[in-house]
């Protein structure tokens, strides 16, 4: 199936660092063949990772960047598994065990992440007992 036509977000009265309109699209296309439909389809957890990637990820990563599809993956294991009641790394809050997650820092800094060194790939998710 293709992407669906869509409207871009709208446009801020001040500078950002988020991606500009011109590039939803190609996030679009670049997530559609991982999450197909459910991207666009509203309140889903992979239209909530879109939506947060879009407009409040500070790392700012090109759709172009594998890491982008990295984090947009993890993001959408947050929202999936309920993150934000979470006991611990909970967006926003204190994390014992690294960088809280959905923050700006490097996705392979959060909370029970453990990367490889190069490339920078996520190999384990531990999110304890």
């Amino acid at each position: 199936t293709e992407a669906p036509t869509f409207f871009t977000p709208a446009p801020t009265m001040s500078p950002t660092n988020m991606p500009t309109p011109d590039d939803y699209p190609e996030m679009v296309d670049t997530l559609w063949p991982i999450s197909g439909s459910a991207l666009t389809e509203s309140g889903t957890p992979q239209n909530q990772a879109l939506d947060w990637i879009a407009r409040e990820d500070s790392a700012n990563r090109p759709p172009f960047d594998s890491r982008f599809v990295q984090r947009y993956v993890l993001a959408v294991f947050y929202f999936s598994t309920g993150g934000d009641q979470w006991l611990d790394c909970v967006e926003g809050e204190q994390c014992n065990r690294g960088n809280y997650w959905l923050s700006g820092d490097d996705e392979c800094t959060w909370g029970g992440i453990v990367c490889g060194e190069t490339p920078a790939d996520v190999f384990t998710i531990n999110m304890g007992e």
